[in-house]
């Protein structure tokens, strides 16, 4: 999947005024962008793979930018070791200076 125009990420504000994105609404356009809300029936998909729907998912995060250059793909992980080792933290720390 590849759009040629980054998706919009749904912002929000906090309690105090904080713009912040709108995790559930951005989790719902994830989904829907991956095609992961459809489930084929068995006899047209034998055999569904997680793997499948997990790439279906990180390429519709290529659509989704967070910042100006700054895709979601670029911080969608799928494994928990990630955030165990520091990964994920180190990432977001890098891109954010």
């Amino acid at each position: 999947m590849h759009l040629s125009n980054p998706a919009p990420v749904p912002w929000s504000r906090d309690k105090n005024g904080q713009l912040r994105a709108d995790l559930p609404a951005l989790t719902r356009s994830l989904i829907v962008a991956g095609g992961s809300n459809i489930i084929a029936p068995p006899s047209i998909i034998h055999d569904p793979s997680p793997a499948d729907a997990f790439e279906a998912l990180a390429a519709a995060a290529r659509s989704f930018e967070l910042a100006p250059g700054v895709t979601l793909a670029e911080h969608f992980w799928d494994h928990p070791g990630d955030l165990r080792r520091g990964t994920v933290a180190a990432r977001l720390r890098t891109t954010t200076q």
